[in-house]
């Protein structure tokens, strides 16, 4: 990653970290549309999501999302889905109502 972009996600997670009180590890709700992409496109960006964000991140899928997969029938992108773990999709609603709640 060249160095003034490298910089750059840095400042931004900082600003993320002071206002919206984000710490390691981050939560990432991965798309399967996201997945798709990325593995058509040859691009390793989701697994290297922590380089980017330069922090501890968690990659989530949901189930959904999973069986989306299955039905496009493109194994490459089923693999990259296994290795996630799997999120409730009720249990990410209540999260994100906890969350909305604090602000």
């Amino acid at each position: 990653m060249r160095q003034k972009r490298a910089k750059a996600y840095r400042k931004q997670m900082n600003v993320y970290k002071m206002t919206f009180k984000f710490k390691p590890p981050i939560q990432v709700l991965v798309d399967s549309d996201a997945i798709l992409e990325a593995q058509k496109l040859s691009l390793t960006s989701i697994k290297e999501s922590p380089w980017t964000v330069q922090m501890e991140t968690k990659l989530f899928i949901t189930q959904c999302c999973i069986n989306h997969l299955y039905n496009s029938g493109n194994q490459e992108a089923i693999d990259i889905a296994k290795t996630m773990e799997k999120e409730d999709v009720i249990m990410m609603k209540r999260k994100l109502q906890t969350i909305a709640f604090h602000l």
